[in-house]
C-alpha cells in the first residue's frame, strides 16, 4: 500500500475546458440556461432508439394511482441530447438514488423518499433530460421503510430493480425484486415480489454493492449481514427472477464494512473493505454464489471502511478502483498522507497483487467523502464526487494512467441549490417556524451515467444542515438534483 502521486486539478480550469469541452450550464429547472454542452465522449452506437415524445404520466397522489404515461413515439436516435440543465426532483426526503442507462439511451432512475411511510419511485427520461418535463415519475411501492434501491439494465432490454423493505418498526427487513420489459413509466409494467427467502438473512444497506447484469443476462447483487455477524451474501439469477426459487445465493466471505461491485462481460468485480483498514479486489467468472469461485487479492489500499468506494471496468478490461481513504492516520501512521483524500487506482493485469496497480491522489481534502460513483464508456472514465456542499465531475477520455489526461468540472454546489430553494425558509418549520441561525445545503449519495451518444447524467441527494436559535446542528431532508450534460 504505497504512497500515490497527487493530482490536484482546480475546478473550472483551462485544463478542464480544453481536455473535455465541458461547460456545465448554470442550474436551471427548465434547463434552458447556460452554455453549450460538454461535447461528451464518442458514442458507442447502440440500438435504434424509440425517440418520440414520452408520455408525461400523472403525478403520484398521496393515496391515488400514479399516471401511466403516454405511448412513446417511434424512430429517432437514442441519446441525441437536448439542452443542458439542472432538474430538481422535489420529493422531500429524496434518498439513495441509483441510475442506469439502457442501450437505447433511456435513463432509468430509482430512489426513495420519506419514512413511516416511505415511498419507492422510478423516474424515466428518453429525451430532454435537462428539463423536468423530460422526466416521468412513477411510485412503485410504499411501506413503513423502503431503502437502498438498486437498478440495472440487461442486454435483453429488461430493466431490473431490487430494494429493501420493512412493514413496521419491528418487522424484519425484506428484499424485493421487480423487472420491466418496456413502458416502465407505467406501474403496471413492473412484475416481481418478495425474494427474501433466498437472501440467507442478508440485507441491502448503504454500504452494499450495485445491482449488475452480465452480458449473459445473469442478474447479481450482494447483501451485507455483517451487523449480525453473518457472511457477505451474493445472490444471482438467470431468468424468472420474480420468483425467489429462481435465485441462487451463498455466503462468499466473512462480512465487510464497504463493498462495490460491477460486471464486465459475465465476470463480477468487487472492491471490498477487509474489516482491517484495507481494500482488497475480488473477481469471479462463474458460479459467483459459491465462495470457491472468487479470487481475492492481497491487501491493496488503506481505507477506513466508512467512506465511499466504486469499481468499474473499461471496454478493454482495465479495472478502476475509486475511493476516499477516510481518516486513518491516528491508528495507521503509514496511511496519514492519504487521510481524507480521493484515490483513483488502475490495473490492467496482475490485479491480485499491489504491484499490478497504479494510481493518483485527486482533488482537495474530503473529495468524494460524502458521495462517489464511477462509470466507464469504452476507455473513458467519469466520476461524480461530492464534498460538503459541492459535486464535482472528474473525467478522463483515454490513457487514464496519466494524470494529465484527467480534468475536473463543477456539477452542483450549495449556492446553486440555494438560488432555487432558500434553506432559511425551507428549514424554518424544523425551528418551530422561526428563522434558523444557520441553514445551508449539502450534497451526497451520487450516481452517474453515460448515454450511448456520450451525454452525461449526474444525480445526487441534497439535505440541509440547520442550526436553530439556542439549539444544536441537525440535518433536514432535502431534494434530488439531476444535472444533464448533452
Amino acid at each position: 500500500m504505497s504512497e500515490r502521486p497527487s493530482l490536484a486539478i482546480p475546478v473550472m480550469t483551462a485544463i478542464f475546458l480544453a481536455a473535455s469541452g465541458c461547460t456545465p450550464s448554470e442550474p436551471s429547472d427548465s434547463g434552458t440556461g447556460g452554455g453549450a454542452g460538454w461535447g461528451g465522449f464518442p458514442g458507442t452506437g447502440g440500438n435504434a432508439g424509440t425517440g418520440g415524445t414520452p408520455g408525461t404520466g400523472g403525478t403520484p397522489g398521496t393515496g391515488g394511482t400514479p399516471g401511466t404515461g403516454g405511448t412513446p413515439g417511434t424512430g429517432g436516435t437514442p441519446g441525441t441530447g437536448g439542452t443542458p440543465g439542472t432538474v430538481t426532483i422535489d420529493e422531500l426526503g429524496f434518498s439513495s438514488p441509483d441510475l442506469a442507462i439502457s442501450s437505447d439511451g433511456v435513463a432509468h432512475l430509482v430512489y426513495y423518499s420519506g419514512f413511516a411511510p416511505a415511498k419507492l419511485f422510478y423516474a424515466e427520461c428518453k429525451t430532454n433530460c435537462g428539463s423536468r418535463a423530460g422526466w416521468t415519475t412513477t411510485e412503485l411501492d410504499e411501506s413503513y421503510f423502503v431503502h437502498e434501491p438498486k437498478i440495472a439494465t440487461g442486454p435483453d432490454g429488461l430493466t431490473h430493480l431490487v430494494w429493501g423493505r420493512s412493514v413496521s418498526a419491528l418487522g424484519s427487513d425484506q428484499v424485493y425484486y421487480a423487472s420491466c420489459a418496456g413502458n416502465c413509466a407505467a406501474e403496471s409494467s413492473w412484475t416481481g415480489g418478495d425474494i427474501s427467502t433466498a437472501s440467507l438473512g442478508g440485507r441491502l444497506d448503504p454500504l452494499g454493492s450495485r445491482l449488475t447484469v452480465g452480458n449473459d443476462g445473469r442478474v447479481s447483487f450482494a447483501l451485507s449481514s455483517a451487523g449480525s455477524g453473518g457472511p457477505l451474501v451474493v445472490m444471482t439469477c438467470q431468468s424468472g427472477c420474480e420468483q425467489a426459487a429462481a435465485w441462487s445465493s451463498g455466503g462468499v466471505r466473512a462480512g465487510s464494512t464497504r463493498l462495490a461491485t460491477t460486471a464486465h462481460g459475465s465476470t463480477l468485480h468487487q472492491l471490498l473493505n477487509d474489516d482491517s483498514n484495507a481494500l482488497v479486489y475480488r473477481r469471479c467468472d462463474a458460479n459467483c454464489e459459491a465462495p470457491g469461485s472468487w479470487q481475492e487479492s492481497e491487501r491493496l489500499f488503506w481505507h477506513s471502511g466508512r467512506t465511499p468506494t466504486a469499481v468499474a471496468v473499461s471496454g478493454s478490461g482495465v479495472v478502476y478502483a475509486a475511493f476516499n481513504q477516510g481518516l486513518l492516520g491516528s491508528s495507521e501512521p503509514e496511511a496519514a498522507p492519504g487521510d481524507g483524500r480521493l484515490f483513483v487506482e488502475r490495473c490492467a493485469s496482475d490485479c491480485m497483487r499491489p504491484s499490478g496497480w497504479t494510481g493518483l491522489m485527486m482533488g482537495p481534502d474530503g473529495e468524494g467523502a460524502d458521495g462517489l460513483s464511477m462509470v466507464t464508456a469504452g476507455e473513458a472514465v467519469v466520476l461524480s464526487a461530492s464534498r460538503v456542499g459541492t459535486v464535482t465531475m472528474w473525467a478522463c477520455a483515454d490513457d487514464c494512467a496519466d494524470g494529465a489526461s484527467w480534468a475536473a468540472g463543477p456539477i452542483d454546489d450549495s449556492q446553486a441549490i440555494a438560488s432555487q430553494w432558500d434553506p432559511y425558509v425551507l428549514a424554518a418549520p424544523s425551528c418551530s417556524g422561526a428563522r434558523p441561525s444557520f441553514a445551508g445545503w449539502y450534497a451526497n449519495e451520487t450516481a452517474v451515467g453515460i448515454t450511448p451518444s456520450g451525454s452525461a447524467l449526474f444525480v445526487h441527494k441534497t439535505r440541509m444542515l440547520v442550526e436553530c436559535a439556542g439549539g444544536g446542528m441537525s440535518y433536514v431532508p432535502g431534494f434530488g438534483r439531476i444535472v444533464f450534460l448533452p
